[in-house]
């Protein structure tokens, strides 16, 4: 460019010099996600406060976090609070999407080569997030569970539970 450059040049070399340095900025981020194998977590949510908080810790205890993706649905309990006063989350609130939508939206926002997507009521096991990087790098794609529930606080009271049962087979009462 030459010194006595129009304002048009100048305007125009400046915009050249801003786009370059987005550019790079960009594929930095792409590059530092893969190298350091961050990945974003996308959590679909909705009145899911009882086990969010045990949720969201296991994750980021677990599974080396770039982003975890919060899609909301409507939640009216206190999912919203829970979740914002986590580091690295970032909450979308869609009422309007069920539940593959949410999950695609989520994707759609994702900007890291692996994605996990992790229920609201799920608690990772330590190791979890070590057993399904072996399977990655000849993969595609990753499928794993393995739920056990157990819950040792919760009072048992069973001199309802045939009336229950009952209800429920003859339709008269919904879990």
């Amino acid at each position: 460019m030459q010194l006595n450059a129009s304002a048009a040049e100048d305007s125009d070399y400046n915009r050249m010099v801003e786009k370059f340095f987005n550019v790079q900025a960009s594929i930095f981020l792409l590059i530092m996600t893969v190298e350091e194998n961050l990945i974003d977590v996308i959590i679909r949510t909705r009145n899911s406060e009882e086990f969010l908080t045990e949720c969201l810790q296991s994750v980021l205890d677990d599974v080396p976090v770039r982003k975890i993706i919060i899609i909301d649905n409507g939640s009216t309990d206190k999912t919203i609070e829970i979740a914002s006063s986590f580091e690295k989350v970032d909450i979308y609130k869609k009422p309007d999407l069920n539940l593959g939508q949410a999950t695609k939206y989520g994707f759609s926002i994702a900007e890291t080569e692996w994605v996990a997507v992790i229920d609201s009521d799920i608690v990772l096991r330590k190791g979890w997030y070590e057993n399904m990087r072996g399977y990655m790098d000849r993969s595609d794609a990753v499928e794993g569970s393995r739920i056990d529930h157990y819950r040792f606080d919760l009072p048992i009271d069973s001199s309802h539970i045939l009336e229950d049962l009952v209800k429920l087979y003859l339709g008269e009462n919904q879990f």
